[in-house]
């Protein structure tokens, strides 16, 4: 059985099964509705996604650079007293012998180095890493000032640089001792004030005590 024609707004048959204008205009206003509502819906979960994306990346950021500077400090290697290499600290800088580096594979004694410095420009405070290229690289940023370095000893007492100087009799304070402690026990990055301040803390897993070489034997013995 055949549909009877229908006749369009104008007149003009829709012809048999057809649609007529009016029909194909309700079709399209509901399918452009439908539309907008979807690309409305995707649009409010691609925003999530971007600032959920930005908070992930940026915890991930910080997450890294907590575990690369933990990592390097844990693997800290004694030198000989005199040598370059010697682990020396201050407030914004310190530098040693690793057996981690961070752009480097894991196993051999490497020099490097870890650098705080306040941009007054920008007002950021930026940390730097120096491997064994001598290159220094910037490895994070973030708004404030005061970030320092801060080194523990056996006696747990937090200073601003490493070795110690002189104070009287003090066993640590014999830094011209070959028995005292060449790393400290802990080292501390104090972000510094901020409202995105960043402080980690790290302890040295091997020996403190500096190696001891055939000039260091032979003046041990007189």
């Amino acid at each position: 059985m055949s549909r009877t024609a229908r006749s369009g707004p104008l007149g003009t048959p829709a012809g048999p099964g057809g649609f007529t204008l009016i029909e194909m205009l309700v079709v399209l206003v509901l399918t452009a509705l439908v539309v907008g509502v979807v690309f409305e819906g995707l649009g409010r979960v691609a925003d999530l996604r971007v600032r959920l994306a930005r908070h992930l990346d940026g915890a991930l950021d910080e997450t890294i650079v907590g575990s690369w500077f933990r990592s390097s400090i844990a693997a800290l290697q004694t030198d000989l007293v005199e040598a370059p290499d010697a682990f020396r600290g201050s407030s914004t800088e310190m530098r040693g012998l690793t057996l981690k580096p961070i752009d480097l594979p894991a196993g051999a004694a490497t020099a490097f180095a870890w650098r705080l410095a306040s941009d007054v420009v920008s007002g950021l405070t930026r940390l730097s890493y120096r491997g064994a290229d001598g290159t220094w690289r910037e490895i994070a940023a973030w708004p404030g000032a005061g970030a320092r370095f801060l080194y523990a000893g056996p006696d747990g007492e937090w200073r601003s640089e490493w070795p110690p100087p002189l104070s009287g009799a003090a066993p640590l304070g014999q830094v011209v001792s070959r028995q005292a402690p060449q790393l400290p026990r802990f080292i501390r990055l104090d972000g510094g004030s901020g409202a995105e301040t960043r402080s980690i803390a790290a302890s040295v897993l091997g020996t403190t005590l500096p190696r001891q070489g055939i000039t260091d034997i032979l003046k041990a013995l007189q």
